[in-house]
């Protein structure tokens, strides 16, 4: 028999502890993903719903996780659809550069190696220097029972929409951010990469947000560095995970990390000034 493979090095694409966490405190973060949502606001426009497969989140409660957004992030936002789609998971071949999706559960990293979500950026729009992006969600069937599932879809929703109001500033052409006066930015006027190396400044001595943007950093928990186009990239889809898992974790009240079981529930506990700014850059027009 061959040796058993050593997955520790993509051990971020695996989601059984983040399950067994969201099992042990199930009614809490199903009243997080549920009751606690807000009312969809006025001001919220539904994108377009496509269902490859049954849709397992209604209407109503895409526009209350839309509503958790202020209108100044939304009006970033480049999302243009959501599509539900069947099950994904990371592949057994899956590597900390290349992570490699299947539709085969035979074939997965593990059974819940699931992929809730994922933003499709496709081709720019029209617009020179404008993008456009569809949200993913998958069916989840191996997370026990359908309240995980729920908490996970919903989780997984808002980290995309994260994406979505926060690509143009680290992706697009000339995307400025104006910080609301008396904000902890007063009143600056900062381009989409300055504010990203201030992002990483802030949390580059801090554990990663969750036990999934853990991934995307160094196994010294440092950001990727370096000047070259490739490793550029690297730093700016590290900063993007870190930021869309920030975000996620500030709106919803809960994350997944190993570092410090106390701050699954309370994200922030070790860094107010990253609370601070994904505050106020939710709020940045």
């Amino acid at each position: 028999m061959p040796p058993e493979k050593d997955t520790s090095s993509v051990s971020g694409l695996d989601l059984k502890p983040t399950i067994d966490f969201y099992t042990a405190n199930a009614d809490t973060l199903y009243r997080r993903v549920s009751d606690d949502l807000p009312a969809a606001k006025d001001s919220v426009q539904l994108p377009q719903l496509e269902a490859e497969v049954e849709q397992f989140l209604d209407q109503d409660t895409v526009l209350k996780i839309l509503s958790l957004f202020p209108d100044e992030s939304l009006g970033r936002s480049i999302l243009r659809k959501i599509l539900f789609k069947n099950s994904l998971w990371f592949e057994k071949e899956s590597t900390p550069t290349t992570p490699r999706v299947t539709n085969n559960p035979s074939e997965a990293l593990s059974e819940t190696a699931i992929i809730p979500s994922y933003t499709d950026y496709g081709s720019p729009s029209i617009e020179a220097g404008k993008l456009a992006a569809d949200i993913h969600l998958y069916a989840i069937h191996s997370a026990g029972d359908s309240r995980i599932a729920k908490i996970i879809t919903v989780q997984g929703l808002v980290h995309e929409i994260a994406h979505c109001v926060s690509a143009q500033i680290i992706w697009g052409d000339d995307c400025n951010l104006a910080f609301k006066d008396g904000t902890l930015m007063d009143g600056t006027l900062m381009d989409g990469m300055s504010f990203i190396a201030k992002f990483c400044e802030l949390t580059e001595n801090l554990p990663s947000m969750s036990h999934y943007s853990g991934f995307y950093r160094n196994a010294d928990g440092s950001y990727p560095g370096g000047s070259n186009a490739q490793e550029v990239q690297k730093l700016l889809i590290a900063a993007s995970e870190e930021l869309a898992e920030s975000i996620t974790a500030y709106l919803l009240g809960f994350t997944y990390c190993e570092d410090n079981p106390e701050r699954c529930l309370d994200p922030f506990k070790d860094r107010p000034m990253v609370r601070d700014l994904v505050a106020k850059f939710l709020e940045a027009e």
